[in-house]
């Protein structure tokens, strides 16, 4: 039987923080993109298909090497993996795999809502888990028992949710497509005079 101890949650940040800094080479073709609309004002413009994929880079990131480790280098750094709620001992399935890293990106929309989740159980399992069956677990055992927080996990899934579909509804209004293309000079735009209404309001 192999160990299913419940990990820490500041594990499961870093863990996320450290693939999140990975995953920050496969943005490298369009870094010059995002140069040129921080730094001019000229206008910034990417395939559509380019803006799709670099969406779903961290779910195709997370899907392969769970599929091939049953831990991302993020959860391998931090002694965490991912096993199957009935069978620890199981190798993930690609079904598994697939569903973790597709509810994943929810996040999209939802922001950290999704993972905001894993506070309303004691194995800290979140959406994705519940969906994909899965769920991490430590090397040791952690040094508090792990508790319900319904009152955080709630404050923490309402404002998430919130904040995640203001940014999703303000990108589905401002992105403009011609050609094949999405104007970004638009988006980031809007999203700088949003920022600046938002600091007004403070």
């Amino acid at each position: 039987m192999s160990f299913i101890y419940v990990p820490d949650t500041k594990k499961r940040l870093f863990a996320r923080l450290t693939d999140q800094l990975i995953t920050m080479i496969f943005y490298i073709p369009i870094a010059n993109a995002v140069r040129l609309l921080v730094f001019t004002e000229q206008e910034v413009e990417i395939s559509i298909y380019l803006l799709a994929l670099m969406g779903l880079i961290p779910a195709i990131y997370e899907g392969m090497w769970l599929w091939l480790m049953q831990q991302t280098p993020g959860k391998w750094f931090w002694g965490l993996r991912v096993v199957s709620c009935d069978d620890p001992d199981r190798p993930l399935d690609w079904q598994q795999c697939v569903m973790r890293a597709l509810v994943g990106r929810l996040d999209l929309f939802l922001s950290l809502a999704v993972y905001a989740t894993a506070f309303f159980r004691y194995d800290r399992t979140h959406l994705a888990d519940w969906l994909a069956e899965t769920r991490v677990v430590q090397e040791g055992p952690r040094s508090k028992v792990a508790g319900c927080r319904w009152v955080v996990g709630s404050f923490l899934v309402l404002v998430y949710s919130i904040q995640g579909l203001e940014q999703a509804a303000q990108f589905l209004k401002n992105a403009t497509v011609r050609d094949g293309k999405v104007s970004l000079r638009q988006i980031y735009e809007a999203q700088q005079i949003s920022l600046d209404g938002d600091e007004d309001s403070i």
